[in-house]
């Protein structure tokens, strides 16, 4: 899922591997893995796919991004929780991709 996510709407920059992505996701506290999350995709993007993947990743939130530390812009700014909020779109670029692979996990 997070590969095709990846493909449709270039979610990450290639410093980052969806692998890297998927072992933060499912750790229970983001500050203890290594990797830096560098993202391609717009925040408002990024903010809407934080929503949309809640449900299946329960530290996944934009308070938890922001305490890391490890998610970084697409313009080398540190990701913080008020950035999601306020990049918090109903209609982002790509959404109806974004939804057709998330609907995949229902």
């Amino acid at each position: 899922m997070l590969k095709l996510v990846n493909l449709k709407i270039d979610l990450l920059d290639n410093r980052t591997t969806v692998e890297q992505l998927h072992e933060l996701l499912l750790a229970k506290d983001f500050t203890n893995t290594e990797s830096q999350i560098y993202l391609q995709c717009e925040t408002t993007q990024f903010s809407y796919l934080v929503t949309k993947l809640k449900p299946f990743f329960i530290y996944f939130n934009p308070t938890a991004i922001e305490r890391s530390g490890k998610f970084v812009t697409k313009t080398g700014t540190l990701l913080k929780a008020n950035n999601l909020h306020k990049n918090k779109v109903h209609n982002p670029k790509e959404k109806e991709e974004i939804d057709k692979i998330i609907q995949q996990l229902q």
